[in-house]
């Protein structure tokens, strides 16, 4: 509890600056055989100013923890549909504890589906997640031996298009470095690990 980490994130043309994400933990108890946590995550816009504010919830079960994934829908998707009739169903995104370079992950997936006069249905999948190796990353919070964890994320809605994304997970940290590519297998987006609490 009170443990806090804030990410930033940047076009990858010219390094530009996108914003924040700061993470602290709320409350951790035990229900049953589960450990359940409450962090309130913060998203500030490029010229930090709040965009997005929201307590979500990690599970962890038998060494393996669940994230709810509504967390990873974009702030300005969510204001854009406040005012709509929405149901969502989603998969929970989970990650062992213990990681090991060949491993394959569970996929995750969220569907939205707007009401109205037309129904409207978007969504994601989290898909071909894998631990492809253990790398040492240099971030602003210093250097961390992590495993490099790839997928595909599918986006649809009014058309489709896929992503490949990278994270990098330090043990005892979670997540120091991601990365977004366009088609072309270019570099388009990344966040990094600036601080931490322990």
């Amino acid at each position: 509890e009170g443990r806090t980490w804030t990410t930033k994130s940047y076009s990858a043309k010219k390094d530009k600056y996108q914003g924040s994400q700061t993470f602290k933990v709320l409350s951790v108890k035990k229900v049953d055989d589960k450990l359940l946590a409450t962090v309130n995550l913060i998203s500030t816009d490029k010229k930090d100013e709040e965009v997005f504010n929201k307590d979500i919830t990690f599970e962890c079960e038998n060494g393996v923890v669940d994230m709810d994934i509504s967390s990873m829908i974009p702030a300005e998707m969510i204001e854009s549909l406040e005012s709509m009739d929405m149901k969502v169903e989603m998969d929970r995104l989970s990650i062992p504890q213990k990681l090991k370079v060949g491993q394959k992950l569970d996929d995750g997936s969220i569907t939205m589906t707007m009401e109205g006069p037309v129904n409207i249905t978007m969504g994601f999948n989290i898909k071909d997640r894998k631990v492809e190796g253990l790398e040492t990353v240099n971030v602003p919070a210093g250097e961390f031996e992590s495993f490099k964890i790839t997928y595909i994320t599918e986006f649809k809605g009014m058309g489709s298009r896929e992503t490949k994304s990278v994270e990098y997970i330090a043990k005892g940290i979670g997540m120091v470095r991601s990365e977004s590519y366009n088609k072309k297998g270019e570099l388009d987006f990344y966040s990094v690990l600036v601080s931490y609490t322990k």
